[in-house]
């Protein structure tokens, strides 16, 4: 009797475990084939637990006042504008206030993104906003267009401003894309260290040219980009990964200023006013400006410029410009730094 309670119970414990190496498995399978393992985004934007990107006083000053230049100096009828990683519409405020400063003027935005779900959500937010697509279309996921790595998904209108969504896979670095947005567009803009998600220097030049070949002749790119005075202890981790040639942890985080956030899941790149030179140059651009968005804090990655602070980026800034200031202490006191690129005169 004992020893068939004994093996019962043997069965008993055998046939969890083996239960438990199963599911364990399957999750295990199913993380490395989820398309979250690739784009990181869509569940993030999906949790609610994508960084809030809204903009400071004096990133959104930035934004206004060059492009009010642009609007003033060409005296446009119609403007035209690109957000390199839109995500979920944070920053479309801004082309809000731009429609209200200039009702006459119809302004096209183009939201461009890798994550279906941000874009999915910035269209709820048009939508409950009063947007209405002007033609039959319906939101289009990847999965249903995999013949193309960039493509246009919906167009929404309300008033002076045309919203177009726009998908690119994470593979779609330097896809010419003219044909989808055109070669007329005013200011292409990415803020909040967006565009340097991307992986490897030559994919960055890559897809700089790619945009810059989609500018009108006049137009601007500005890029708002992390600085040596953010994520210190990211950094030491990964120059020590990178001194040991430990690629297995690495990832494509194998060139120096490289880290990954969010728990390792998304790649970042720190970045310095003379690689923004660089970055300019091998993309056939000039830089134009440049100056601090976001000062370091000891506490946190980003503090927001508010008060004192803006005064003490915008004489940064401005010292920077007449090179009182060397660039090294600014990269080093600044969690974000800007530049303006354009075409050469």
């Amino acid at each position: 009797m004992k020893l068939k309670f004994k093996n019962k119970w043997r069965n008993i414990v055998m046939i969890s475990v083996v239960t438990i190496i199963v599911l364990l498995g399957a999750v295990y399978i199913r993380k490395l084939i989820s398309p979250h393992n690739i784009n990181p985004y869509n569940e993030k934007y999906s949790s609610g637990k994508y960084i809030d990107g809204a903009l400071s006083a004096r990133e959104s000053s930035i934004l206004i006042n060059n492009i009010n230049d642009i609007i003033n100096n060409e005296k446009l009828n119609e403007l035209k504008i690109l957000d390199f990683g839109a995500g979920d519409g944070r920053h479309f405020y801004i082309i809000k206030k731009l429609a209200n400063l200039y009702p006459k003027i119809n302004i096209q935005f183009l939201a461009y993104d890798i994550s279906e779900v941000g874009l999915q959500n910035f269209q709820n937010t048009l939508v409950a906003e009063g947007f209405k697509s002007y033609v039959s279309q319906d939101f289009i996921n990847s999965s249903e267009v995999t013949e193309f790595k960039a493509y246009k998904v919906l167009d929404l209108k309300k008033d002076n401003i045309t919203v177009t969504l726009l998908h690119v896979s994470v593979n779609s670095a330097g896809q010419d894309i003219t044909d989808i947005i055109g070669k007329d567009i005013n200011v292409i803009f990415s803020m909040y260290g967006s565009f340097m998600h991307i992986p490897y220097y030559k994919n960055r030049v890559q897809m700089l040219k790619t945009l810059a070949h989609s500018l009108d002749g006049r137009g601007m790119i500005i890029l708002d980009v992390p600085s040596l005075g953010g994520l210190k202890t990211s950094q030491k981790k990964y120059n020590k990964l990178r001194a040991e040639k430990d690629f297995k942890r690495l990832g494509d985080a194998v060139e120096e200023g490289d880290i990954k956030i969010s728990g390792d899941e998304i790649y970042y790149h720190i970045t310095t006013f003379d690689e923004l030179r660089r970055l300019a140059k091998d993309s056939g651009l000039i830089m134009k400006e440049q100056g601090i968005t976001g000062i370091k804090s000891p506490k946190i990655f980003n503090e927001k410029i508010n008060g004192a602070d803006k005064v003490y980026a915008s004489l940064m800034s401005s010292l920077l410009s007449t090179w009182l200031v060397p660039e090294k202490y600014v990269e080093d006191n600044a969690a974000y730094i800007y530049c303006i690129l354009e075409f050469g005169k």
